[in-house]
């Protein structure tokens, strides 16, 4: 069932459409290996004193910037009952504590294991009806094997999941190397074209720079990459379901939540979103900036401030 109201630790959210009751479970086996998904890595003892922190980083629609949300602090039990945001892209970690809980600080997902002792994460992005959508990254196969024709080639599961792992936690202009092997495909070897070998990834803020993939070692070359999401039928999935007249008419891609007011009428227009408010704000603050940024972009006319509306 969707959750009541939206969830404030994940701070302002304008453009999800439904948020989902969500129960987390988890569960403590020693034997499963420490690079097996799911399963928590552990030093010494391995016993939870202090808890566990359930982070989650997402990254919100139309974003090019990740964000990180504390769940849970301290957490003792091996459930936690919280609210999603829908048509949101998500990597769950469970953080083990190594001091008491201070609540104004979480302990963060890390790359290196050895800063923290951390689960490996659980991707996550459901649809409004509650369904799992399953990223997906794809390569521009030029140098396809077999001698194929150029043409988008999507990566096996294991690598396609470290780069969505790494563009929610580490964000733009970050990178990742992987290995193709025969080994590694799995179930993928028929349909990823991409000969064996070893590849870093350079994450874009896909707006002026694009993620682009990189073969290492000798006869190198480059291409790009791209993300997309497809539903349980393998079909590509309408993330968003935001009706033409709610969209934001700067972004065209997430939905309108704040007006711009006029003093002169005592009225304004609903306009924008909340990242494009933003923009408008820090314009105005910095002064000196275009007329486009001065002035409302449903009328052209001044306005005296930005409000958020609540519908």
């Amino acid at each position: 069932p969707a959750a009541s109201t939206e969830d404030t630790r994940f701070g302002e959210f304008d453009d999800v459409g439904a948020w989902m009751q969500a129960l987390l479970l988890w569960h403590d086996d020693e034997e499963r290996p420490v690079d097996v998904p799911g399963g928590l890595s552990r030093h010494g003892s391995g016993r939870l004193d202090n808890g566990v922190d359930v982070v989650c980083s997402y990254r919100r629609a139309g974003s090019n910037a990740a964000h990180t949300a504390l769940l849970a602090a301290g957490v003792t039990a091996s459930r936690l009952q919280v609210a999603l945001p829908s048509c949101v892209p998500m990597a769950l970690r469970l953080v083990l504590r190594t001091e008491p809980v201070d609540i104004t600080e979480a302990a963060k997902p890390s790359a290196k294991r050895s800063a923290k002792v951390q689960s490996e994460p659980l991707l996550m992005m459901l649809s409004e009806s509650m369904d799992h959508l399953r990223p997906t990254w794809e390569a521009w196969a030029r140098h396809a094997v077999g001698g194929g024709p150029p043409r988008w080639t999507e990566l096996p599961e294991m690598q396609s999941n470290i780069l969505e792992t790494t563009w929610l936690e580490e964000g733009n202009l970050s990178k990742v190397q992987f290995e193709l092997s025969d080994r590694n495909r799995g179930e993928d070897a028929d349909t990823c074209a991409l000969p064996p070998g070893h590849y870093e990834v350079t994450f874009g803020d896909e707006r002026q720079v694009q993620h682009t993939l990189r073969r290492l070692g000798f006869g190198g070359w480059t291409a790009r990459v791209r993300r997309s999401v497809r539903d349980a039928s393998g079909e590509a999935a309408a993330v968003t379901d935001i009706a033409a007249e709610d969209q934001c008419v700067i972004c065209m891609e997430r939905r309108r939540t704040h007006a711009f007011m006029h003093p002169d009428t005592g009225d304004g227009h609903l306009a924008v979103c909340g990242e494009c408010a933003g923009s408008f704000r820090a314009e105005a603050a910095a002064g000196g900036g275009s007329r486009a940024l001065r002035t409302c972009p449903m009328c052209r006319r001044p306005f005296s401030g930005l409000q958020r509306i609540f519908r």
